[in-house]
C-alpha cells in the first residue's frame, strides 16, 4: 500500500465540499487504499486549522480525523532538514514524506513545495493521485 502525505489545503477542501476531488481522496485514505503519513506537527496543523471557528466543522469530524490517523495513519520520526520554505510549515510535511518510501505529497499548492521536489520528493495534485488509485485498483 501506498504512504502519502496530505497537505492541510486537502485536507481542508475534503471537509469543505462534500463529493470533491479531495473529499473522494480522504475517504479513499479512509478505506484504506492507501496510508496517510503524518507527524505531531503535522496532526497539529490539521487539527488547529480545522478547528478555527470560522470554518465551523463539527468537532466530531475533526475528531474522527484525528482517530482515524492515530489509529491508522503512518505515524513518521522524520529527520530534519535544512531546507528554506516560504511557509516555514511546510517543513515538516517535505521531512515526513522524505522519510516514506513513496516520498509523495498530495497538495494543491504544488509551488509551496518546489525545495522538496529538488530533493525526490513527488508533488501530486488531488486529481493526479485519484488517478493514480484509480488505475491501481483496475490492476
Amino acid at each position: 500500500m501506498q504512504t502519502w502525505v496530505l497537505d492541510t489545503n486537502v485536507v481542508v477542501s475534503a471537509f469543505l465540499t462534500s463529493g470533491g476531488t479531495c473529499d473522494r481522496l480522504l475517504t479513499a485514505a479512509f478505506d484504506h487504499r492507501f496510508s496517510l503519513a503524518y507527524d505531531a506537527r503535522i496532526l497539529r496543523e490539521y487539527v488547529g486549522v480545522l478547528s478555527r471557528p470560522h470554518w465551523r466543522f463539527p468537532e466530531g469530524q475533526i475528531g474522527h480525523l484525528e482517530n482515524f490517523l492515530r489509529a491508522y495513519g503512518v505515524f513518521v520520526e522524520a529527520p530534519a532538514l535544512t531546507l528554506t520554505f516560504d511557509d516555514p510549515d511546510d517543513l515538516s510535511f517535505a521531512e515526513v514524506a522524505l522519510a516514506t518510501p513513496d516520498r509523495v505529497i498530495v497538495t494543491g499548492n504544488r509551488r509551496h513545495f518546489i525545495p522538496a521536489e529538488k530533493l525526490g520528493v513527488e508533488i501530486l495534485s488531488p486529481t493526479a493521485a485519484l488517478e493514480l488509485l484509480t488505475r491501481a485498483s483496475k490492476r
